[in-house]
C-alpha cells in the first residue's frame, strides 16, 4: 500500500512538471507570437508609407505631364481614330478640336488611354507594384478580394 502511495505520488509530481512545462510553452509561443505580430504591424505600415510616397510621386509626374502636353496640344490633332467614338466619349475625344470630324484624336485623349495602359508597367519597372498575392488579396471593383468572399 506504501508503495502504490508512493508510486502515486511521482506520478503526480512528473504530471505537475509536465503541466509547468506546458503551460511555459504555452506563454513563451503566445509571448512570441506577440511580438511576431508586432513587427508585422510595423512592417506593414513602413510598406504603406513606402507606397503612398510613391503613389504622391506617381500622381505628380503624370500630372505635371499632363499640364505640360496639354499647354504645347491643345487645339490640335494628336491622332486619327479608325473609328467614330460612341457618342458620351466624343467629348473628351475631339476636346478643343475645330472641325466635326470625330475621328480625330485630342491629346487629353490619347493621353487618358496610354496613362490606363503604361501605368502598370511604370509601375512594376520602378518597382512600386504590389505584389501578385496582394493584388489578388485586394480585389478591384469588378472582382472582390479573397477575404471579402469568405
Amino acid at each position: 500500500m506504501i508503495r502504490l502511495y508512493m508510486i502515486f505520488e511521482k506520478i503526480q509530481a512528473l504530471i505537475s512538471v509536465m503541466l509547468i512545462h506546458f503551460l511555459c510553452q504555452l506563454l513563451l509561443s503566445i509571448f512570441f507570437s506577440e511580438r511576431e505580430e508586432e513587427k508585422l504591424k510595423n512592417n506593414n505600415r513602413d510598406l504603406f508609407l513606402v507606397k503612398m510616397k510613391s503613389m504622391f510621386a506617381i500622381g505628380f509626374a503624370f500630372t505635371a505631364l499632363l499640364s505640360t502636353f496639354n499647354s504645347i496640344f491643345d487645339g490640335r490633332v494628336v491622332a486619327k481614330l479608325p473609328f467614330v467614338p460612341i457618342s458620351w466619349i466624343q467629348g473628351l475625344s475631339h476636346r478643343n478640336l475645330p472641325g466635326e470630324d470625330y475621328t480625330d484624336c485630342s491629346f487629353i485623349f490619347l493621353y487618358i488611354l496610354c496613362t490606363m495602359s503604361i501605368r502598370q508597367n511604370i509601375q512594376k519597372l520602378l518597382g512600386f507594384a504590389p505584389s501578385r498575392t496582394a493584388s489578388k488579396q485586394s480585389g478591384t471593383l469588378f472582382s472582390p478580394g479573397a477575404q471579402q468572399i469568405k
